[in-house]
C-alpha cells in the first residue's frame, strides 16, 4: 500500500497537471528534433535566429523577444531512444534558450550550441521537460540579477533521459530530475535540448511520475515537499490545530496546501486573490484569509492561532506569522 506521503504527491501532482497554468507551471517541451552535423556547415556554430517551431504541436509564446512553448498536457514523450546510434550523431548540435549580454542590455534568443559548449559534469542528459519559476521569469527578463555569467542557457529546473553517463549512479536511458543547483545562474540550465551537470545533481525520475508530471510540480513543488516533511520533523500533527499556508495560490502555496490536506491537517490559506478561493478550496483549504490581516504591523505576540505554517511571502507577513503559532509549534520558511 503507499504511503500517506506517496499518495499526498501523487494527488498534488494531478492537481498541478490539471491545473499548470493557473500555477504558473507552463513546460517548455524541447520537441524539435536535434540538430545533426552532417546536416549543418561547421560555420553554423554561430547564434541563430529563433527556429520556427509552429509544427511542434504547442502554442508558442513570444515576450520581451523570448520565445517559449506552451504545449498540450499529455503528448509531451517526444525524446528519440538515448541508446540508439542516430540520437548519438544527433547530439552534436542541439538548439537552446540562450541570454547574452552586451552594451546594449541583456538579450535572449534561441540560438544553436553544440557538445563542447555544455559544461563540466559526469552525466549527460537528453532534455525532454522544464518549467517556467519565478526565478526563470527573472533571469529570462532581466528584472533581477539571477544570471551570473554571460551566455546563460535559463531553466532552474528540468527532466529528461540520461545518454552517457560516467557516473556509477546513472546509466543510459535512465530518466532524471534536476531542480535547482545553480542551473540557469551560473550553470547552463534546463532550456536546451541537451544538458550535462553533476551526478550528484540528478534525482531517479519515480515510476509512477511522467516527466511531464515532475516537471508540472518542479522546484515549487519540490520546496512545498521539503516544508511539509519538515513541520512533519519539528512535531506538527493534524492534532494540533490548523496549519497556514501564505501565499497560498502561488506555486509552493499550491502544492503544500493540496499535501497537507491529503495528509489530514486543516489548512488556513492566505491570499491577496480572493477569486482563487473556489480553487484553493478544491485543494483542500478550509478557511480563506485576506493576505492584508497579515501585512500589516507585526505584534510582537498575538493570539496563538496555527499549530504551524508553510511561509513563502517572508517579511511582514513572516513576523505577523510567527506572532500567531501556538507554543511548541513551527514555521517552514522558504522564498
Amino acid at each position: 500500500m503507499a504511503s500517506p506521503r506517496t499518495t499526498a504527491v501523487g494527488v498534488a501532482a494531478a492537481v498541478l497537471d490539471a491545473r499548470a497554468g493557473a500555477l504558473s507551471a507552463l513546460m517548455l517541451a524541447l520537441s524539435e528534433p536535434l540538430v545533426s552535423s552532417r546536416d549543418r556547415p561547421a560555420s553554423a556554430h554561430a547564434w541563430s535566429s529563433t527556429p520556427d517551431m509552429s509544427s511542434s504541436g504547442g502554442a508558442l509564446l513570444r515576450a520581451s523577444g523570448a520565445a517559449y512553448r506552451q504545449p498540450l498536457l499529455g503528448g509531451l514523450h517526444t525524446a528519440q531512444d538515448p541508446q540508439s546510434p542516430a540520437n548519438e550523431a544527433q547530439m552534436d548540435r542541439f538548439r537552446a534558450l540562450i541570454v547574452t549580454k552586451a552594451d546594449a542590455g541583456q538579450q535572449v534568443a534561441w540560438g544553436e550550441l553544440s557538445a563542447a559548449d555544455l559544461m563540466p559534469g559526469d552525466v549527460t542528459v537528453r532534455v525532454s521537460h522544464s518549467t517556467i519559476n519565478y526565478k526563470d521569469g527573472l533571469a529570462i527578463t532581466g528584472k533581477s540579477p539571477v544570471v551570473r555569467r554571460f551566455p546563460m542557457v535559463p531553466g532552474v529546473d528540468f527532466a529528461g533521459t540520461v545518454t552517457a553517463s560516467d557516473s556509477p549512479a546513472f546509466k543510459v536511458g535512465d530518466g532524471v530530475i534536476l531542480n535547482g543547483w545553480g542551473c540557469g545562474e551560473t550553470h547552463l540550465g534546463g532550456y536546451a535540448q541537451v544538458a550535462r551537470v553533476k551526478s550528484d545533481w540528478l534525482v531517479p525520475l519515480p515510476n509512477a511520475f511522467s516527466a511531464a508530471q515532475a516537471m508540472a510540480l518542479g522546484t515549487a513543488g519540490y520546496t512545498a515537499m521539503l516544508c511539509v516533511m519538515a513541520l512533519e520533523t519539528s512535531g506538527v500533527t493534524p492534532a494540533n490545530g490548523p496549519v497556514l499556508v501564505t501565499g497560498a495560490s502561488g506555486g509552493v502555496g499550491s502544492v503544500a496546501i493540496a499535501l497537507l490536506s491529503k495528509l489530514g491537517y486543516q489548512v488556513s490559506a492566505s491570499t491577496g486573490r480572493r477569486e482563487e478561493e473556489s480553487y484553493l478550496r478544491s485543494l483542500g483549504a478550509t478557511e480563506i484569509i485576506d493576505r492584508a490581516e497579515l501585512s500589516g504591523t507585526p505584534r510582537a505576540l498575538n493570539k496563538e492561532r496555527f499549530a504551524g505554517a508553510v511561509d513563502s511571502v517572508g517579511s511582514a507577513t513572516l513576523a505577523n506569522v510567527l506572532s500567531m503559532i501556538k507554543y511548541g509549534g513551527a514555521v517552514a520558511a522558504c522564498g
